[in-house]
């Protein structure tokens, strides 16, 4: 696993500014001493009919606001919490060959904690009820060169569920990129699956595997209900975890689970 994105969209608060963010990272500083902007990220949406076009998750869905998003990460640079107007994010990313993964309960705990954090922040600064209305949890994954592939023509055998066998006659395949949605109404959730071909910082051979499960939440946001919102959030991100870890399976081979298990 290389990297772990847990997100929470919500909708805006009319009082929240930039100051507000600053002000926010202040409070989380002592464990997230490091601070970056980016730009913020556009809004989405996830419709709740199968027969709706898709919106593929985690990527553009309109224009993006003027507004910024506050990056704060750990002091290695492995954890990251992300906050704008709109949207809440903790990320894990490997940062070594060595690092220990945390599992997806960790980085869960940090987006817990954020969360609490960030709604507890707003209401003691009357700058509003925070009320989720979109979920999202995304795997990123480096499978090399020479583990369970030494070629682009093995792809299809690696990970059948993604790869399909056609070829160029006379033709050596030499990259890839292939991507499949599918829509669960049991969450209801959109699921997305991206391979393609890549390169490492010490220009070796990877081949990249983004996961994405995003869907609708609705927030009851009554003071009645703040317990059973909550829970249904945490309920939501993990049934999304567990649908990306049982589509990777029925997507690859036993060798592509055996390396996905560290075996």
């Amino acid at each position: 696993m290389t990297e772990v994105i847990i997100g929470v969209q919500f909708e805006q608060l009319s009082k929240l500014t930039n100051g507000h963010l600053g002000w926010f990272w202040g409070e989380m500083h002592g464990e997230f001493p490091g601070s970056s902007d980016a730009p913020a990220l556009p809004r989405g949406s996830v419709p709740e009919d199968e027969n709706l076009a898709y919106l593929a998750p985690g990527f553009v869905f309109g224009t993006a606001t003027g507004e910024s998003r506050l990056r704060m990460s750990s002091a290695d640079g492995s954890r990251m919490v992300q906050v704008q107007n709109g949207w809440l994010i903790a990320n894990w990313l490997r940062r070594d060959e060595v690092q220990e993964y945390p599992g997806y309960s960790g980085v869960k705990s940090v987006f817990d904690k954020a969360f609490q954090r960030f709604a507890a922040f707003c209401e003691l600064r009357n700058l509003g009820t925070i009320k989720p209305n979109l979920w999202e949890v995304s795997y990123v994954d480096h499978v090399p060169r020479e583990t369970v592939w030494t070629s682009h023509e093995d792809l299809p055998r690696v990970f059948p569920g993604l790869f399909g066998t056609g070829a160029c006659p006379g033709g050596k395949l030499e990259g890839s990129a292939r991507s499949a949605s599918w829509y669960v109404p049991g969450l209801p959730a959109r699921v997305q699956m991206v391979a393609e071909s890549s390169r490492d910082r010490d220009d070796r051979d990877l081949l990249v595997i983004r996961s994405t499960a995003r869907g609708p939440l609705k927030w009851l946001a009554g003071a009645d209900n703040a317990e059973v919102d909550a829970a249904n959030l945490s309920a939501q991100l993990n049934a999304g975890q567990d649908v990306l870890v049982e589509t990777f399976k029925s997507c690859s081979s036993e060798g592509a689970k055996a390396y996905w298990r560290g075996e």
